[in-house]
Order: C-alpha cells, then sequence, then structure tokens
C-alpha cells in the first residue's frame, strides 16, 4: 500500500512537473535574442499609389529596388501595392534609399510613416504588449536576465 502511494506520487510529480519544464524551455527558446540573420534588419514600406499594381510597374519597382546596396532584401505586394524592405539596422536613413527608388524608378508612391506619437516598438503591428504570450514572454526574459524589448 505504502509502495503504491509512493509511485502514485511520483508518476504525479512527473505529469506535473514536465510539461512546465517543457513550456519554460519553449517560451526561452522563442523569447530569447538571437543572432540570427535577419535579426537586426530595418523594414520600410513604400505604398504604391495605384492598386494593384501592372506587371511593368511591379518588373521596374523590382528592378530597382534591387540596385540599392542598402536594400537586403525586398517583397512586393502587388495586389495591395506595398513594397516592404530590409536594410541593416542603424546603417542607412530611410529618406535616402526611398529617394534613390524614387529617382530611379519615377514612381507615384509615399513612404509609409508610423502615427505620430506612436514609438517604433508600438507601432510593430507583430508586438501586441497585452497579449498573455507577450507577458509571459516577459516573465521568462526577466527570469533570465535577457529583456531587451521593454
Amino acid at each position: 500500500m505504502r509502495t503504491r502511494v509512493k509511485k502514485l506520487i511520483a508518476w504525479s510529480l512527473v505529469l506535473i512537473v514536465t510539461p512546465l519544464v517543457i513550456l519554460f524551455l519553449h517560451v526561452y527558446s522563442v523569447t530569447r535574442s538571437s543572432e540570427k540573420p535577419g535579426t537586426n534588419w530595418h523594414l520600410t514600406r513604400i505604398e504604391f499609389q495605384e492598386s494593384p499594381l501592372d506587371s511593368l510597374t511591379i518588373l521596374k519597382a523590382q528592378s530597382v529596388i534591387d540596385t540599392i546596396p542598402e536594400v537586403m532584401d525586398s517583397y512586393l505586394n502587388s495586389e495591395k501595392g506595398t513594397l516592404v524592405y530590409a536594410t541593416a539596422k542603424g546603417s542607412y536613413k530611410s529618406q535616402e534609399v526611398f529617394d534613390r527608388f524614387m529617382r530611379a524608378g519615377h514612381f507615384e508612391a509615399s513612404q509609409y510613416v508610423p502615427e505620430k506619437g506612436v514609438g517604433p516598438v508600438t507601432s510593430c503591428p507583430v508586438l501586441d504588449k497585452k497579449s498573455l504570450t507577450y507577458r509571459i514572454g516577459s516573465i521568462f526574459q526577466d527570469l533570465m536576465g535577457d529583456n531587451k524589448t521593454k
């Protein structure tokens, strides 16, 4: 009887502790800072006046953005008329790249500018500070001493 109770307690602890350890490791691995390519990129968006874009404008925009050396990667959404490009964080001024893009292509477009009073962290549509995921991630980052997002 006594060994049966001990086994029951041991298995109960295993069933409770194992998922908690897995959860902790998962949240830590997802929220810790990493030096992967792209983690220090700055994204900028250009909004074209016309949408959807015609095929000639698509080809011209892609070829012009690909010739700008500071641009590391780009994505053109022809249906919505937006071009998002990535550059190394801190290595340029977005207005300079936009001006070069406009001079080379003579497009009818404007550079996306976040609303006034909205900081760079809060203007990101991916980062919702009220979400449960963000809160749990912040707790684990605080525990690990790795919180750079606040």
